[in-house]
């Protein structure tokens, strides 16, 4: 992966901050009583349905004036047999909750909130029911309504607004154009997506542009105080992703027979080995050349099975002793 120096904007939380998400708990979770003894408050046992059932809080978000936070909490949806998301906003003063369900955010699983400069509102990632990919929403304090603002022919990742308010920056996959007939008849080669690209949406233009682009994906961005900069991670498409992962490539040191029954013998398979070892060993040093290539961490590992052949079971009972 290229990286480049990303400064981190403080991150903490004050005497005042840590009480106030305490009490977040209060009002969200009312199994949950501050003001109860432990000693004197009633002990019930925790069975499972009640710790399925227990919501869940993640992803808060405060509002750069500190007046508003919008916490994610989850919830079991027994009908759907899932759990299901809706954004809690709190003020923060008062302590008040106003919920915006899923029949309002029209989706199930919820995203961190982009707060807006002025504070005004938030952007959030959703896919509803008439969207194909997932795209940007802006959810207006005032109006107390979602509007869809960014739509795009692919998902939409990591939206962060200009400090001017009027211009936003977001990550997707290039669009490769590709109907969907073309792409189920396409073998697509391993490990090998579509770019994913730095875009620049401008409120005044209701248009999106590319900003960064080429043969290789965005992994992460951050603009400047000043927004006279980006700072961004990136890797070249198509490596890294499946040669950094710890893989075992267990080989039989006897799967060499050249003439075997089943052995594939086309031009393209007969170039990788004249027999299946052969063709394990070519592949893991291939995988090793790729990784130095684009300068990855190379995950994979070669174990030899001594004396097995072409079994299934055999092979088994080697991967089988590996695991424990």
């Amino acid at each position: 992966m290229i990286g480049g120096f990303v400064n981190i904007g403080q991150f903490g939380f004050s005497a005042s901050g840590m009480s106030l998400f305490s009490s977040l708990s209060v009002v969200l979770a009312p199994p949950v009583y501050a003001s109860e003894n432990p000693q004197t408050a009633e002990m019930v046992p925790l069975n499972p349905v009640a710790f399925v059932e227990m919501p869940r809080l993640k992803n808060p978000a405060l509002s750069d004036d500190g007046n508003t936070m919008v916490v994610v909490q989850s919830a079991v949806d027994w009908a759907k047999n899932k759990r299901v998301d809706a954004y809690n906003i709190i003020d923060v003063d008062t302590g008040d909750v106003q919920v915006l369900p899923r029949d309002k955010t029209g989706d199930d699983r919820l995203s961190k909130v982009q707060w807006s400069p002025d504070n005004s509102g938030f952007i959030t990632l959703l896919k509803r029911e008439e969207d194909k990919k997932t795209a940007a929403y802006f959810y207006g304090l005032e109006n107390e309504g979602l509007t869809k603002l960014i739509g795009h022919p692919e998902n939409i990742s990591e939206v962060k607004w200009y400090a001017d308010g009027r211009t936003v920056y977001f990550r997707a996959r290039r669009d490769d154009q590709k109907t969907k007939e073309d792409k189920q008849r396409e073998i697509a080669p391993y490990d090998v997506s579509p770019p994913i690209e730095l875009w620049r949406y401008q409120f005044d233009k209701k248009t999106s542009q590319p900003v960064l682009t080429g043969s290789f994906s965005v992994r992460g961005f951050s603009l400047s105080a000043d927004d006279s900069q980006i700072i961004y991670s990136r890797i070249p498409e198509g490596a890294g992703s499946a040669l950094s992962k710890n893989v075992l490539l267990l080989l039989g040191d006897k799967d060499n027979d050249p003439n075997h029954k089943s052995l594939r013998r086309t031009p393209e398979a007969m170039q990788q080995g004249q027999h299946r070892f052969a063709r394990g060993l070519s592949y893991h040093a291939i995988g090793k050349e790729q990784a130095e290539r684009y300068a990855v961490r190379y995950g994979w590992t070669v174990q030899v099975a001594s004396g097995v052949a072409h079994s299934n079971g055999l092979m088994a009972k080697a991967a089988a002793s590996i695991v424990n």
